[in-house]
């Protein structure tokens, strides 16, 4: 049976992953959410938005999955298993978990400085380096400004 519907707006194992327009995608992501979520058919199922900023996914933010909550997603490929040949063993530790996972994130995104306004500048990736000329991030900021440091805020939360 199927547990988890996947998306992913950018494979990085593609040539060309330099042209995303995250605005347009997004729109179709969350058109595509509203009708999962919409029909019961489709309700026991959870979705996941890979590798996308979180400021193209407001309302959505619960479904968004970047580097560090990969971590926690029992039911897709393990960063710690991804880079190893299997010929050794591998530390399975939580620690080697956030440390693997914020090696990827540094080897992949930034993050302007209005991104740090962003109440999300904590749990969110940021954007790939070739995708942000074609991108207007727009951070999200708090009235109170707050900024959210829980890494699994809408991690097991009711979809």
């Amino acid at each position: 049976k199927i547990k988890q519907i996947n998306l992913l707006p950018i494979n990085s194992w593609e040539d060309n992953i330099s042209n995303i327009n995250y605005s347009k995608i997004s729109i179709e992501i969350k058109k595509f959410i509203d009708y999962v979520t919409i029909h019961s058919k489709w309700n026991d199922y959870d979705i996941r938005v890979r590798y996308i900023p979180l400021c193209f996914m407001n309302g959505y933010e619960r479904y968004v999955y970047g580097i560090y909550q990969h971590i926690f997603d029992q039911y897709d490929w393990n960063v710690l298993l991804f880079d190893n040949d299997h010929k050794t063993s591998v530390d399975m530790s939580i620690d080697n978990h956030y440390d693997i996972s914020f090696k990827r994130r540094l080897e992949s995104y930034i993050k302007p400085s209005k991104c740090l306004k962003c109440k999300y500048s904590i749990i969110c990736d940021g954007i790939e380096p070739n995708n942000l000329k074609n991108n207007k991030l727009i951070p999200i900021i708090d009235n109170n400004n707050n900024v959210i440091t829980d890494i699994s805020i809408f991690i097991n939360k009711e979809q």
